[in-house]
């Protein structure tokens, strides 16, 4: 019996997660193309927020509603996106998302790694691909020199000062 009480909470939470998820998309959606008041947000997604539509306008927000809009506007900031609000004298706040705002993707790879990542290419790649022929000289060229020679006796260098090899 202790088992399906765990299962009927775990699912109900699940459920409350996925549905503020939703939400908080959606109004991410809204604010992506337009800049909008409260009221607008309430508007285009009054489900969301569990605004009753039959009701009169000022009946409609309801404190629990400015409070889940409060907290997704914060969590959206949280999350690095910039939402501007202007407030201008006698005319309800309009909120917007700054262009590019959002999560940055952190870069995956050290300078360690990338420096390991550049002598595995150097040591493996064609030094023919790199060079520039040219067909109309008579005498034979002289092997072309790899463009990545001296990047790579660098690195060569810099592995056997620090040791690692």
């Amino acid at each position: 019996m202790g088992d399906s009480k765990t299962t009927l909470h775990s699912s109900s939470s699940e459920s409350l997660k996925h549905e503020s998820a939703k939400r908080i998309f959606r109004l991410l959606q809204f604010l992506v193309a337009n800049e909008c008041t409260r009221s607008d947000v309430f508007d285009y997604l009054a489900s969301y927020y569990k605004i009753d539509e039959t009701l009169p306008i000022e009946g409609t927000r309801s404190r629990r509603a400015e409070r889940m809009f409060e907290r997704d506007i914060e969590f959206l900031r949280d999350q690095d996106f910039e939402i501007t609000s202007i407030r201008k004298h006698g005319h309800p706040t309009r909120y917007s998302l700054a262009k590019g705002s959002g999560p940055r993707t952190p870069f995956l790879f050290t300078q360690s790694d990338v420096d390991n990542l550049a002598l595995l290419h150097n040591l493996f790649a064609n030094p023919t691909r790199y060079a520039e022929l040219e067909p109309t000289q008579l005498l034979p060229q002289q092997p072309p020199r790899n463009p990545f020679a001296q990047e790579m006796n660098l690195t060569r260098y810099r592995r056997v000062s620090t040791g690692w090899i």
